[in-house]
């Protein structure tokens, strides 16, 4: 009972919550412009894409994010830099190891679909594959300790940003 009578229980929810509004909102805003501005062979190679790399980052949430949490809270203090360590570990080989299939196999997909300039995608995604290993991991750890702000704000800024340029190219 003590922790519903605290109020961090509220700021937190306020923060989760508008993580996600964040993303819905625009989302959305990047759909309705990108269906404005791309043929539709070139939204359909974009949905391609978006897809398989949303399948990349659900993967990445379900095999690191859900046992570091888990882990964190099972062992001690002493033991958890072990585990953040094994976890950043694997974050940057999950990483590399996508990478390097994706960019093996989107010549091969390209082809089969004939959708130009996915290929290209799959190649410059992993530039954000590299930012995303320090992001991911540091959003595990918020959410580990139970600070949603960050995370909030990480979202926020990734989603703006990546809107505010289509904005822009609009």
């Amino acid at each position: 009972m003590k922790a519903l009578s605290s109020p961090n229980w509220i700021k937190s929810g306020f923060y989760s919550i508008g993580s996600r509004a964040s993303i819905l909102i625009f989302g959305f805003g990047t759909f309705y412009l990108l269906v404005r501005l791309l043929s539709k062979t070139d939204f359909g190679a974009w949905s391609i894409f978006l897809t398989i790399t949303t399948i990349i980052e659900m993967s990445r949430n379900g095999l690191i994010q859900n046992a570091l949490i888990k882990l964190l809270h099972s062992y001690d203090d002493a033991s958890s830099s072990k585990v953040v360590t094994a976890s950043w570990v694997l974050n940057a080989a999950y990483s590399l190891l996508v990478y390097l299939l994706l960019v093996l196999i989107s010549p091969i997909l390209q082809g089969m679909l004939g959708m130009d300039g996915l290929a290209n995608m799959f190649f410059y995604f992993g530039i954000t594959m590299l930012m995303l290993i320090p992001i991911s991991q540091y959003n595990y750890l918020q959410q580990a300790s139970f600070s949603y702000n960050g995370i909030f704000w990480t979202a926020f800024v990734r989603q703006g940003s990546f809107f505010l340029s289509i904005l822009i190219l609009y």
